[in-house]
């Protein structure tokens, strides 16, 4: 497509698909198809005393998330960056957290998501990664999330849009998996543990690693 593009690219990083799990925001800024401008910063996930997320940061992220803003100083960030621009994101899962990370912190109304989201060109059932070899951009298996952001920019600009979803509309439609404010990393409690008769009750556990298969 040869006409002028200006939009932001973006792309979110999560521990995991909890709301408040967020830990990493890439944006790339395009204005009439050239890269003038990009931004990247970790967050810290909100964690409480002695909960999952607390021992998760102190093991895998010492220093790294703990010294990071948290959302709203982030989220103030990026709209700043963004200004009036349209949003553009692969997945509309980066909507998704967004959306829950500003519910969470209780903000009501944000510049970013007043912005038009659109989803790119993405085959059905394919990563980002597969679908830039498909259209020459280079993207290394191991890369950050600037680099995927970046890649997200060069796929927008080559292929262009491919399915308009206003930021309302997936709301409404993803409305039903919300989480509210519960935090998912908190231990049950008793009343909703069935078999407390397991080396498993009162344990948080890490799972590093791939379980080789048993043999009988």
């Amino acid at each position: 497509m040869k006409e002028n593009k200006t939009f932001v690219a973006l792309c979110t990083e999560s521990f995991t698909s909890n709301h408040a799990a967020i830990c990493s925001v890439a944006m790339v800024k395009v204005v009439n198809s050239v890269v003038v401008q990009e931004f990247h910063s970790l967050v810290r996930p909100v964690a409480g005393k002695g909960n999952m997320l607390d021992t998760f940061l102190s093991v895998f992220g010492g220093n790294k998330y703990a010294n990071a803003p948290e959302f709203p100083e982030v989220l103030r960030l990026m709209e700043a960056f963004a200004g009036s621009c349209k949003i553009v994101v692969y997945d509309e899962k980066e909507i998704v957290r967004v959306r829950r990370n500003c519910r969470f912190f209780g903000v009501e109304s944000s510049n970013l998501l007043t912005n038009e989201f659109l989803d790119i060109c993405r085959m059905p059932g394919e990563e980002l990664e597969e679908s830039c070899e498909c259209y020459g951009i280079k993207l290394k298996a191991d890369c950050c999330l600037l680099d995927k952001t970046r890649a997200c920019a060069g796929l927008y600009m080559k292929v262009g849009q491919t399915h308009r979803l206003p930021s309302d509309e997936l709301c409404d439609g993803l409305e039903p998996f919300s989480m509210g404010k519960e935090d998912l990393y908190n231990l049950l409690p008793d009343d909703e543990i069935t078999d407390r008769n397991t080396i498993f009750y009162h344990k948080h556990i890490f799972i590093s690693g791939i379980f080789p298969p048993i043999l009988r």
